[in-house]
């Protein structure tokens, strides 16, 4: 993400080159990224034969929540891992989430802002 947040789009090939990871390594990492939606895949159009051509950029919801905490100084940003965020949650007892019925995990949190 930090490659990415001049916001220019980039090909997977621009990124692999600038992040020195594995070409599987960076798939993984951008599909994560692309289904939590804070990176966007766009399809960009061909001129001849081949495959499609995806760019990769920042999610317009990334940029405006960005945008958003610049503007107004009051909002605050606080980081806290998920163990932590476990240790005070009140619907959480042992992994088993009141709340969600089931395992507690990062992507089943409702306290998560997404």
């Amino acid at each position: 993400m930090a490659i990415l947040r001049d916001g220019k789009h980039r090909t997977f090939r621009q990124i692999l080159s600038e992040v020195g990871f594995s070409h599987n390594t960076l798939r993984q990492h951008l599909d994560e990224l692309v289904d939590r939606g804070l990176v966007a895949r766009r399809k960009e159009p061909r001129n001849g034969p081949g495959r499609r051509l995806f760019t990769y950029g920042l999610s317009k919801s990334v940029t405006e929540r960005a945008v958003s905490a610049l503007l107004n100084p009051s909002m605050g940003w606080v980081t806290v891992s998920f163990e932590d965020l476990r240790r005070y949650c009140k619907r959480e007892k042992g992994g088993y989430c009141k709340e969600v019925r089931g395992r507690c995990t990062p992507f089943s949190c409702s306290q998560i802002i997404r």
